[in-house]
């Protein structure tokens, strides 16, 4: 409650600014799933990134098997969805960890660094290096995606009760992989 009277001293022009950078990146988030689910929907995709992410806030790891459910009763194939959710988690995750690797010239520069950021800076730098050599060794083979695949498939049939038990999510990540090579 304490934190509300401190509106009263922001700046409305970046509060504004804020407000529709956030926008801006609700809208991007949504077509990056758009484009991973391989769907049009705006509303399909826009209310399971939204519920999804509301869930998750109060479940921890409940997100993507609630969203999945959720696109897998809009027509969405369970695989697509896992397959789909799960790229581009990636994608997010990637491109977080590879923002440390823009303060590279500021570091070789000589510009002064906190201890801890210098070490969380070469951890991002070393984690979206595995990431880029885990993700081209996973476009070039089969066994990767196919080992993904059969674990997932294990542990959600283990771990989450249905009427039919989840298969083909080693085909469908190959299957996601091939359309991905070829666009």
């Amino acid at each position: 409650a304490s934190s509300w009277r401190s509106l009263r001293d922001i700046d409305w022009a970046f509060g504004v600014l804020a407000l529709a950078l956030q926008l801006v990146s609700w809208i991007w988030l949504i077509e990056l799933d758009r484009i991973t689910l391989g769907r049009d929907s705006w509303f399909v995709v826009g209310t399971t990134v939204f519920a999804g992410n509301a869930l998750g806030r109060i479940v921890p790891g409940a997100a993507t098997p609630q969203s999945v459910a959720m696109l897998d009763d809009a027509g969405v194939p369970v695989g697509q969805a896992a397959a789909g959710l799960t790229t581009s988690t990636l994608l997010q995750v990637g491109t977080a960890l590879a923002l440390p690797a823009l303060a590279l010239p500021a570091l070789i520069a000589g510009a002064p660094v906190a201890h801890g950021l210098l070490t969380a800076t070469y951890i991002g730098i070393a984690v979206l290096v595995l990431i880029v050599i885990v993700g081209a060794f996973a476009l070039q083979t089969d066994g990767l995606l196919s080992w993904v695949g059969r674990t997932v498939e294990a542990i959600a049939n283990a771990t989450v009760r249905r009427r039919h038990p989840l298969k083909g999510v080693a085909a469908e990540l190959l299957r996601l992989r091939d359309f991905i090579k070829a666009t």
